[in-house]
């Protein structure tokens, strides 16, 4: 299919962290080969994009796998979110998207303890709070955070 397609072609691998572990061999072999197509130009006359993302293990999963160049400033890891900006990030989600009142230290904690700065948990636990507070009221109350 990549080799004889037409047109321009944008590939998401996520969880990429995983790459060489999967079963059976036969998986990760498939894969590799796939990756060896893209990272080496063996897709002629093809303009083909892969966007990758995964956790730390990422470029250990690559490397495993044969591939351990990447182009200049194609390689982003990034990690977690400064305390006073992951505050903001949940403060900003509860009051827009949740269109909340009332104070939201106290939602923002909980959330924190729970997130650790990571933005795929940041957002999966603000939006899910957000949620929440739209079908709740928007009263953001401290006995509403402990029945959440």
């Amino acid at each position: 299919m990549l080799k004889s397609g037409k047109g321009k072609l944008l590939l998401v691998l996520d969880e990429a962290q995983r790459l060489g572990k999967h079963k059976p061999p036969d998986h990760a072999h498939r894969i590799s080969n796939l990756l060896d197509a893209i990272h080496n130009g063996k897709i002629a006359g093809r303009p083909v994009m892969l966007a990758v993302a995964g956790l730390s293990a990422t470029a250990n999963a690559f490397e495993g796998m044969g591939v351990s160049r990447f182009k200049a400033n194609c390689y982003v890891e990034p990690g977690p979110l400064k305390p006073d900006a992951e505050r903001e990030v949940i403060k900003d989600w509860l009051k827009k998207e949740g269109r909340a009142k009332g104070d939201p230290a106290p939602w923002i904690d909980a959330i924190i303890q729970k997130t650790h700065g990571w933005p795929q948990h940041v957002a999966a636990y603000a939006e899910s709070a957000a949620i929440h507070l739209r079908a709740t009221g928007r009263q953001m109350t401290p006995e509403k955070l402990i029945h959440r």
